[in-house]
């Protein structure tokens, strides 16, 4: 399989989180990616994506790159504020996003574009 690219702006509202992972999901299925590869892509991209709706408010543009093996999925946001991964404590709410991140993906990162867009990415073997 050739790799693929594929782009979506979603909503800037809490429901963007459901609709970017079931958009996701349509994407990928049809590639026949394993199930927990497919489950861990899925939480990852909800938390980035519920990341950039709690944190910024901006309209996140997921973007899918397939290139077999991997699996890529980058999120950009409006914001020029990189991430950072808060300490997060049990019976509180909040600081998991990212730590989530890191236990469903094999990498991840985020990158300034050179408009100062942050983009927020992760890669998942799966294809």
């Amino acid at each position: 399989m050739a790799p693929t690219s594929v782009r979506k702006t979603f909503l800037p509202d809490l429901g963007a989180s459901r609709l970017a992972r079931r958009w996701t999901y349509e994407q990928l299925d049809p590639l026949g990616i394993d199930d927990l590869s497919m489950e861990n892509i899925l939480l990852a991209t909800s938390e980035i994506v519920t990341n950039v709706i709690t944190h910024t408010s901006s309209a996140p543009t997921i973007t899918l790159r397939v290139d077999p093996p991997q699996i890529c999925v980058e999120v950009m946001d409006s914001s020029s504020r990189m991430p950072i991964t808060r300490d997060a404590k049990p019976g509180r709410p909040g600081g998991w996003g990212l730590r989530i991140v890191d236990r469903a993906a094999d990498r991840w990162g985020a990158t300034l574009t050179s408009s100062g867009h942050k983009v927020v990415w992760f890669t998942v073997a799966g294809a």
